[in-house]
Protein backbone atom coordinates (compact mmCIF):
# COMPACT_ATOMS: atom_id res chain seq x y z
CA UNK A 1 0.00 0.00 0.00
CA UNK A 2 1.43 3.38 -0.95
CA UNK A 3 1.62 6.17 1.62
CA UNK A 4 -1.19 8.68 1.56
CA UNK A 5 0.00 11.51 -0.68
CA UNK A 6 -1.25 14.22 1.69
CA UNK A 7 0.42 12.73 4.77
CA UNK A 8 3.13 14.88 6.35
CA UNK A 9 6.66 13.65 5.85
CA UNK A 10 9.20 13.75 8.65
CA UNK A 11 12.62 15.25 8.21
CA UNK A 12 15.19 12.43 7.98
CA UNK A 13 16.75 13.32 11.35
CA UNK A 14 13.33 13.28 13.05
CA UNK A 15 12.45 9.98 11.37
CA UNK A 16 15.72 8.49 12.65
CA UNK A 17 15.13 9.86 16.15
CA UNK A 18 11.58 8.46 16.31
CA UNK A 19 12.62 5.08 14.88
CA UNK A 20 15.41 4.86 17.45
CA UNK A 21 13.00 5.83 20.24
CA UNK A 22 10.56 3.09 19.20
CA UNK A 23 13.31 0.46 18.90
CA UNK A 24 14.72 1.44 22.29
CA UNK A 25 11.30 1.17 23.91
CA UNK A 26 10.60 -2.23 22.34
CA UNK A 27 13.96 -3.57 23.56
CA UNK A 28 13.37 -2.16 27.04
CA UNK A 29 9.89 -3.67 27.39
CA UNK A 30 10.62 -7.02 25.71
CA UNK A 31 13.81 -7.24 27.76
CA UNK A 32 11.61 -7.69 30.82
CA UNK A 33 10.64 -11.19 29.65
CA UNK A 34 13.18 -12.15 26.98
CA UNK A 35 16.86 -11.63 26.37
CA UNK A 36 17.04 -9.22 23.45
CA UNK A 37 19.73 -9.93 20.86
CA UNK A 38 20.57 -8.60 17.44
CA UNK A 39 19.97 -11.02 14.57
CA UNK A 40 23.73 -11.10 13.94
CA UNK A 41 24.22 -12.63 17.40
CA UNK A 42 21.97 -15.68 17.09
CA UNK A 43 22.98 -17.60 13.98
CA UNK A 44 19.85 -19.02 12.34
CA UNK A 45 17.75 -17.52 15.15
CA UNK A 46 15.43 -20.53 15.26
CA UNK A 47 15.27 -20.45 19.06
CA UNK A 48 14.08 -16.86 19.05
CA UNK A 49 11.04 -14.72 18.67
CA UNK A 50 11.41 -12.33 15.73
CA UNK A 51 9.76 -8.95 16.22
CA UNK A 52 8.97 -6.65 13.35
CA UNK A 53 7.64 -3.21 14.11
CA UNK A 54 6.50 -0.21 12.12
CA UNK A 55 5.42 3.31 12.92
CA UNK A 56 2.43 3.68 10.63
CA UNK A 57 1.65 7.29 11.47
CA UNK A 58 3.11 9.94 13.70
CA UNK A 59 1.68 13.27 14.70
CA UNK A 60 3.67 16.09 16.18
CA UNK A 61 2.05 18.09 18.97
CA UNK A 62 1.81 21.76 18.10
CA UNK A 63 2.16 24.03 21.12
CA UNK A 64 0.97 27.09 19.19
CA UNK A 65 -2.44 25.43 18.67
CA UNK A 66 -2.56 23.88 22.13
CA UNK A 67 -1.66 26.97 24.18
CA UNK A 68 -5.01 28.79 24.10
CA UNK A 69 -7.26 25.83 25.05
CA UNK A 70 -4.85 24.66 27.76
CA UNK A 71 -4.55 28.13 29.31
CA UNK A 72 -8.32 28.70 29.01
CA UNK A 73 -8.99 25.36 30.71
CA UNK A 74 -6.68 26.19 33.61
CA UNK A 75 -8.17 29.69 33.92
CA UNK A 76 -11.69 28.27 34.04
CA UNK A 77 -10.65 25.77 36.70
CA UNK A 78 -8.85 28.42 38.74
CA UNK A 79 -11.89 30.68 38.56
CA UNK A 80 -13.98 27.92 40.08
CA UNK A 81 -15.81 27.06 36.89
CA UNK A 82 -17.11 23.55 36.74
CA UNK A 83 -15.99 23.29 33.15
CA UNK A 84 -13.82 20.27 32.31
CA UNK A 85 -10.40 20.95 30.78
CA UNK A 86 -10.55 21.85 27.11
CA UNK A 87 -8.73 19.19 25.09
CA UNK A 88 -5.90 20.52 22.98
CA UNK A 89 -6.59 20.48 19.23
CA UNK A 90 -3.13 19.21 18.17
CA UNK A 91 -1.92 16.83 20.88
CA UNK A 92 0.22 14.57 18.70
CA UNK A 93 0.54 10.82 18.98
CA UNK A 94 1.43 7.79 16.91
CA UNK A 95 0.15 4.52 15.53
CA UNK A 96 2.21 1.37 15.30
CA UNK A 97 2.12 -2.23 14.17
CA UNK A 98 4.06 -5.01 15.90
CA UNK A 99 4.31 -8.63 14.81
CA UNK A 100 6.10 -11.35 16.78
CA UNK A 101 6.93 -14.57 14.91
CA UNK A 102 8.29 -17.91 16.17
CA UNK A 103 11.79 -18.25 14.69
CA UNK A 104 11.49 -22.02 14.23
CA UNK A 105 8.01 -22.35 12.75
CA UNK A 106 7.31 -18.90 11.31
CA UNK A 107 4.00 -18.92 13.18
CA UNK A 108 2.66 -15.53 14.19
CA UNK A 109 2.58 -15.37 17.98
CA UNK A 110 1.29 -11.84 18.45
CA UNK A 111 0.08 -9.19 16.00
CA UNK A 112 -0.85 -5.73 17.20
CA UNK A 113 -2.02 -2.57 15.45
CA UNK A 114 -2.55 0.29 17.86
CA UNK A 115 -2.53 4.04 18.20
CA UNK A 116 -2.45 6.55 21.00
CA UNK A 117 -3.15 10.24 20.91
CA UNK A 118 -1.89 12.74 23.42
CA UNK A 119 -3.67 13.10 26.72
CA UNK A 120 -4.81 16.48 28.09
CA UNK A 121 -3.28 15.74 31.51
CA UNK A 122 0.18 15.20 30.01
CA UNK A 123 1.12 18.86 30.04
CA UNK A 124 4.68 18.50 28.75
CA UNK A 125 3.37 16.52 25.82
CA UNK A 126 1.36 19.55 24.70
CA UNK A 127 4.58 21.57 24.33
CA UNK A 128 7.27 19.04 23.33
CA UNK A 129 6.75 18.13 19.65
CA UNK A 130 6.97 14.30 19.78
CA UNK A 131 6.44 13.57 23.47
CA UNK A 132 3.03 11.99 22.93
CA UNK A 133 4.41 9.88 20.07
CA UNK A 134 7.08 8.53 22.42
CA UNK A 135 4.34 7.75 24.95
CA UNK A 136 2.51 5.83 22.20
CA UNK A 137 5.71 3.82 21.55
CA UNK A 138 5.88 2.95 25.24
CA UNK A 139 2.24 1.86 25.36
CA UNK A 140 2.51 -0.25 22.18
CA UNK A 141 5.66 -1.99 23.47
CA UNK A 142 4.08 -2.63 26.86
CA UNK A 143 1.02 -4.06 25.09
CA UNK A 144 3.26 -6.47 23.17
CA UNK A 145 4.76 -7.75 26.43
CA UNK A 146 1.28 -7.96 28.00
CA UNK A 147 0.11 -10.11 25.07
CA UNK A 148 3.14 -12.39 25.44
CA UNK A 149 2.48 -12.69 29.18
CA UNK A 150 -1.26 -13.40 28.73
CA UNK A 151 -0.33 -16.19 26.34
CA UNK A 152 2.03 -17.77 28.87
CA UNK A 153 5.34 -16.41 27.60
CA UNK A 154 8.29 -18.00 29.30
CA UNK A 155 11.87 -16.85 28.82
CA UNK A 156 13.44 -18.57 25.86
CA UNK A 157 16.72 -20.49 26.08
CA UNK A 158 19.86 -18.53 25.38
CA UNK A 159 20.43 -18.59 21.62
CA UNK A 160 23.33 -20.70 20.38
CA UNK A 161 25.89 -19.05 18.25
Amino acid sequence: MAPYCQAPHLKPEVETRMTDAFNTEIKKQVGKIYRVVDASECGACTEAVHIRAAITNIRRSKWYYNAIPVVAGFAAGAAGGGMPPIPPPAPGGASEELIAVDGATGETLVAIATYNNGMPWNMMGQWIPYSHAKRAFHLASALLVEEFTKNGAKPLPTPKG
